[in-house]
């Protein structure tokens, strides 16, 4: 209709300008006349086609969204659900006022439920996780911000738990070069902490602490070095990195990385969150490699890590945790934690006021709170411990220092797994750090002879 109208519209013109000059007075106001009435019909008849054009995309959208509705009725009525038909139909919506328009069908009830996240959660059962992965993903990409809860199992699968949508959220934009970039970055980091951990577990220094400080604790052969050892190497040989996102039902969005007791298994994985870009991938990667060679077998006995942190202050809840007797929060304790403080201080040397060394207790509580264990958890410490080793480039029975730490505990800098180690010394009231550090120490190193220390096993 448009394009004929301004076709006449040209048409017109020509005449219209080559008659206007020989035109009298009353002629040429005719064609004036002519010409503006032309102009004005065109302009209202394209606003009259778009108009009608939007009312039939609107009435074909509103249809689509119906037949969206009715296949997804037709899919889980009667016995079982026609997973692969929602999906279809899910993804036949092609915004969020679309799919909000799609919600809103759902109160007739004809599908048996009156909202779309009832149905997935009664119609998809715990082995559907993949499915409905699919459909948390393609709500995603039209701004629809949907969670997916999941529990893993020992055999490293994933069980569907609960499908949640929260309108009032948006989505995280989804950047996939960014998102290539930090893979690449994570896989490039990989291999220099496998090697680091290779050469610490190789070097005879390694062997002879860790054998003994499993025989001090228990009877000999608990524990066998040239047993066991081979086990940590095979499972750094078949390594690997699985990155997730929130569409995935880990449910760990608030984490760097992680790893499970599953995950020194057949085909041992570090997961690795793509949402948060990590400044520092390699001592992540040192850390929870840490956590897999504990779950296969703690390097010192859980015991004497626990007791490098122990104190008068400190009892054990489990044989792996330890938690703070003190309660900082108590305004008889608020002058008694001051003067601990300016004592911790000045034997220190350390450049801040009491109020800045108490926050790293405060802070220590709060996560206490949240999760109760995990601030002195054994695991947690072992890993913290052979990070901060890794960072500070310590070979095996080198020792870390106060020296090392003063910056960071008067927050001048700061680095992940020295806070947690921080930690966990201002929860149990601060203790000698020197003493606490002595203990530490000896979870990396033994009496031995230098003599001794001279080339690498044949272990890897």
């Amino acid at each position: 209709m448009a394009s004929g109208l301004n076709k006449t519209k040209l048409q017109l013109e020509p005449y219209l300008l080559a008659n206007y000059n020989t035109a009298s007075q009353a002629e040429r106001v005719t064609l004036l006349w002519l010409f503006f009435t032309v102009t004005i019909f065109i302009f209202v008849g394209i606003k009259l086609k778009s108009l009608l054009d939007q009312s039939l995309q609107e009435q074909i959208d509103k249809n689509r969204v119906q037949r969206v509705y009715n296949q997804t009725v037709t899919a889980v009525k009667g016995l079982g659900t026609d997973t692969d038909a929602v999906l279809a139909a899910v993804k036949m919506i092609r915004n969020r006022d679309e799919f909000l328009e799609y919600m809103s069908k759902f109160k007739d009830n004809k599908s048996g439920y009156t909202t779309f996240t009832s149905m997935i959660n009664a119609e998809y059962d715990r082995h559907n996780f993949f499915d409905v992965q699919k459909i948390v993903e393609v709500l995603r990409n039209i701004g629809i911000y949907a969670e997916l809860t999941s529990r893993r199992v020992n055999t490293g699968n994933n069980l569907f738990v609960k499908f949640t949508i929260i309108l009032s959220k948006k989505p995280p934009t989804v950047d996939k070069k960014q998102r290539d970039i930090l893979k690449k970055q994570w896989l490039a980091e990989l291999p220099k902490a496998i090697a680091f951990w290779k050469s610490w577990l190789s070097d005879p220094i390694t062997q002879q602490r860790v054998q003994k400080n499993w025989d001090t604790w228990y009877a000999s052969g608990k524990f066998l070095v040239h047993a066991i050892f081979p086990i940590y190497f095979q499972m750094l040989n078949k390594l690997r990195i699985q990155f997730y996102d929130y569409t995935t039902g880990l449910n760990m969005s608030w984490a760097y990385a992680f790893v499970t007791g599953t995950d020194f298994g057949p085909l041992p994985k570090i997961y690795v969150n793509l949402e948060l870009d990590d400044p520092a991938k390699y001592d992540t990667l040192v850390h929870e490699i840490q956590h897999i060679i504990y779950d296969i077998k703690p390097l010192n006995p859980e015991k004497k890590i626990t007791n490098a942190f122990v104190t008068k202050n400190t009892k054990r809840d489990t044989p792996d945790n330890i938690k703070s007797t003190v309660v900082s929060s108590a305004a008889k304790k608020l002058e008694t934690n001051t003067l601990k403080a300016k004592s911790v201080i000045t034997s220190l040397g350390l450049d801040m006021t009491p109020d800045q060394l108490l926050s790293w207790r405060a802070w220590a509580l709060k996560d206490q709170h949240d999760d109760p264990g995990y601030v002195c958890r054994a695991t947690e410490k072992m890993s913290n411990i052979m990070a901060v080793r890794n960072y500070f480039k310590l070979k095996p029975g080198q020792n870390i220092t106060v020296a090392m730490l003063k910056p960071y505990i008067e927050e001048k800098k700061h680095h992940t797994d020295i806070s947690w180690i921080l930690g966990c010394w201002a929860l149990n009231n601060f203790p000698d750090l020197n003493t606490m550090l002595n203990r530490i120490n000896m979870l990396a190193k033994t009496d031995t002879n230098t003599t001794n220390n001279k080339g690498k096993s044949n272990l890897a």
